[in-house]
């Protein structure tokens, strides 16, 4: 009965593993197919490309590093920076990216990542964050770097893709005050939960794909993202 017991519990076990090996190969299959399937390969603007942004990448996390004030866009007056940060001429731009609230919060460094901060943004079970840093331009000969240069419609849509990621209570956002990084960051509260399927990445690329840049049909790494652009 004993040796029973035992052997059904292996084959449980062995079935298991069997389907968790299983849905691996079949989300890298989702990656490596839809990735590579190209979305606005064109830009659809008629509108010359006087605004340039970036996107930047970490080697996982990608952002996009965009001016604090143009024409088109006040963003200290959005995120309510003070005179202090707006007058530091070496940090004139910001890096949006978007997160798992808790990941963000408790993962500085990768040195802090726990099994249960991964698990619980991998499956969903957290809320999302926009972190914010004020920044200098960045160098576009770094590999890690890619400078768009778009038309002010474009980067109107990119705005509002960005502005509808934020909690907002009446017209004020929320802001995140406790965290352990520099006076240069700032995290707010946002809309949508990170999971396997939507990572900080693919929140990029939709951000691509609403202002009519170049993107992927679906990506949870920044590969996908980069590959589009050479790099």
């Amino acid at each position: 009965m004993l040796k029973r017991i035992v052997l059904t519990s292996f084959r449980s076990i062995g079935v298991f593993f069997e389907c968790f090996v299983a849905l691996i190969m079949v989300y890298f299959l989702c990656y490596w197919t839809l990735s590579r399937i190209p979305v606005n390969s064109q830009s659809k603007s008629k509108t010359p490309r006087t605004t340039v942004i970036y996107l930047t990448s970490n080697g996982v996390h990608t952002d996009f590093v965009v001016p604090i004030i143009n024409e088109k866009k006040n963003w200290g007056k959005e995120l309510r920076l003070t005179d202090e940060f707006l007058q530091d001429t070496t940090r004139n731009w910001i890096a949006i990216g978007w997160g798992d609230k808790n990941f963000f919060l408790k993962t500085k460094n990768w040195s802090d990542l726990t099994a249960a901060t991964a698990l619980k943004a991998t499956f969903g079970m957290g809320t999302g964050a926009v972190h914010i840093v004020q920044r200098s331009e960045p160098n576009p000969k770094e590999s890690n770097t890619i400078k768009l240069e778009i038309s002010q419609d474009e980067y109107a849509k990119l705005c509002k893709y960005i502005e509808g990621n934020f909690v907002r209570k009446g017209k004020n956002l929320s802001p995140i005050k406790e965290h352990p990084y520099s006076q240069f960051d700032f995290f707010f509260d946002a809309n949508s939960t990170y999971s396997l399927w939507y990572t900080c990445n693919s929140w990029t690329n939709s951000g691509l794909k609403a202002s009519n840049q170049k993107a992927c049909l679906w990506t949870p790494f920044k590969d996908g993202i980069f590959e589009k652009y050479g790099k």
